[in-house]
This record gives structure tokens, sequence and C-alpha cells, in this order.
């Protein structure tokens, strides 16, 4: 899936046929010839935004009624992060943050997911896809 100008989300499902999504990377363009789901992109930010995209999709699978839904609200909630590398963080005001795990700068890769598909949509076709965007470790400070 093509998220923004050079960056992609691949999704595995379960099994062909299916929309049970198992796994969801996100990478840069250029390393799209040798990616797969079972990868792990080398740019921090994709590393963070996919592990968020995992929580997410849990978050989807739990609070929704069926595989399908959970994989659509994870398709809407990945357009979230269209403006990933121009948005700043909503707590700290800054684009980078030093991420403490991966001892490298990274966006604000944080966006909230615990929200209904309509309000997802709405955020996504006005342009507010990146409302309440934070970095991982604002968000683990504070509490969400």
């Amino acid at each position: 899936m093509h998220i923004a100008d050079d960056l992609y989300a691949i999704i595995a499902l379960h099994a062909p046929g299916t929309c049970h999504a198992a796994r969801v990377v996100v990478c840069a363009a250029h390393e799209l010839p040798t990616a797969h789901a079972w990868c792990t992109s080398s740019y921090a930010a994709c590393q963070r935004a996919s592990s968020v995209a995992m929580v997410a999709l849990q978050h989807f699978e739990q609070h929704t009624t069926s595989p399908a839904s959970a994989l659509k609200h994870l398709l809407v909630w990945l357009a979230t992060l269209q403006h990933v590398y121009s948005t700043p963080s909503v707590v700290t005001g800054e684009l980078l943050a030093l991420d403490p795990g991966l001892q490298r700068l990274v966006p604000p890769v944080y966006r909230p997911y615990a929200l209904t598909l309509g309000e997802l949509v709405a955020r996504v076709r006005e342009g507010r896809g990146d409302e309440g965007a934070c970095h991982l470790q604002d968000v683990l400070h504070a509490g969400r």
C-alpha cells in the first residue's frame, strides 16, 4: 500500500483469499524490491511505524466484528501516516526526537487508532490524519 511519497506498507494475510491480516511492515520505496511482510526496514522511522501499526492491528482485531473490518480500519489508519515526515509532535512541537531504543532521530509516527472507522475516514478525507501525532516515547510517558 502506498502511504506517502517514499513510504509503503506491506500487509501479510493469514491465508490467501482471506482478509485476516497477520502482519504489517512499513518500508521505504527503494526497499520494495526486496521487502516482504516478515522483514525489518533499515530505517528507524519505518521500524517504529511498523511497531505502532502492529499494535493498531491488534486493537482493531479486538474491537471490530470481523477480520475484514479490522483490515479496513488498518488500511485507513495507515493513510494517517501520509504526512509523517512533515508533521511535528502535538506534545513537543518537534518534528524529530531521539528514539531511546534505536538511538536515532525519528518523526512522530504514533497516530491515534482507538477511533471508529468513520472518525478515521473523516480525518484522512479532511486532511487531519496527523491529528494527535506524537513520538512513541511521548505516548509511553503519558501512559496512553
